[in-house]
């Protein structure tokens, strides 16, 4: 034989034993991953108050089974009788009902028991209803020199002595005004473009509109002041004559840990696009103790704004 083809032969053979060694020492990147139980639920005295309880996975696992069976779910408001607990429905395949409404200034602890594989977990969480916030809210139109009609929207909050003073504010475009939107992104509605002096804000690129993020820190002697500038009319769209345009602006007074949690899950999404790396990962905040995920409050109020 060819001394070239043998020698061929003997690289490849070694070669072919390298990579087979190679692929029997890779691990499954699951083998060792440990599911926690995840708990979601963010509530306010005006709206329903549910819990979602899951399992955390690994992201090459491609089972889409968070579910748990046999979950307990346990709510007492420590504010009123530590030992007396909350009415809570079991709706199926981990989500629960809280019949009874939250109380603003009142704190809550959470309390789950599940099992995942053979272990017993124990998870737990606390959280305050926040009041309701109270802002100074003024509006003034105008019209630039291109003959574009602007709101100029003031608005001042106080900072409250009962309250951690941690904010969200969200101006949407309704349609409805029997229907608004909320913070959250529910509802019909278009994104707001507007302007504002501020260095904490996020443009949710989903629902179309932008965030502000106010906290404690932004108090200047007790009080926050912004003015938001934005134009009348869908999207700032004026073809064809002014089309009036009818905006809800929300306001809600958070927890310190919802607050944190929203942030983080903004700045998570901005970092997972497809341009994005995953050296850097974006951890979202979580207050469960044993546990992920987030046990919020908030209190909120809406101003409608149109001509």
């Amino acid at each position: 034989m060819n001394s070239f083809y043998s020698k061929y032969i003997i690289i490849s053979l070694l070669a072919l034993g390298l990579f087979s060694s190679c692929v029997s020492s890779i691990e499954y990147p699951c083998n060792d991953f440990l599911a926690e139980v995840v708990i979601h639920s963010v509530f306010s005295p005006d709206s329903s108050w549910h819990v979602d309880v899951t399992k955390s996975k690994c992201r090459f696992d491609e089972n889409d089974d968070f579910i748990i069976p046999n979950v307990e779910v346990t709510i007492t408001n420590i504010s009123a009788d530590p030992n007396y607990d909350l009415n809570v429905e079991d709706q199926g395949n981990g989500r629960f009902h809280v019949t009874n409404k939250s109380i603003p200034g009142n704190i809550y602890r959470i309390s789950v028991e599940a099992q995942i594989n053979d272990e017993i977990i124990f998870a737990e969480s606390f959280g305050q209803v926040p009041n309701v916030p109270e802002p100074i809210v003024e509006v003034k139109e105008y019209l630039d020199d291109g003959g574009q009609k602007f709101y100029e929207i003031d608005f001042k909050l106080r900072e409250n002595e009962y309250d951690e003073n941690y904010y969200i504010m969200n101006l949407v475009e309704i349609d409805d005004e029997e229907n608004p939107a909320d913070s959250l992104g529910n509802g019909n509605q278009d994104g707001v473009p507007f302007e504002y002096d501020s260095e904490i804000t996020f443009r949710n690129e989903e629902t179309g509109f932008a965030t502000e993020y106010i906290d404690k820190n932004d108090f200047n002697g007790g009080e926050y002041n912004n003015t938001i500038i934005t134009p009348i009319g869908k999207n700032g769209n004026n073809s064809g004559g002014f089309e009036e345009g009818k905006y809800i602006m929300n306001i809600q007074s958070v927890s310190e840990d919802l607050f944190i949690y929203y942030k983080t899950l903004e700045e998570y999404k901005s970092h997972t696009g497809p341009n994005s790396s995953i050296s850097d990962p974006i951890a979202i905040h979580s207050n469960i103790k044993n546990g992920l995920g987030i046990f919020g409050a908030y209190n909120q109020t809406r101003h409608l704004i149109k001509p």
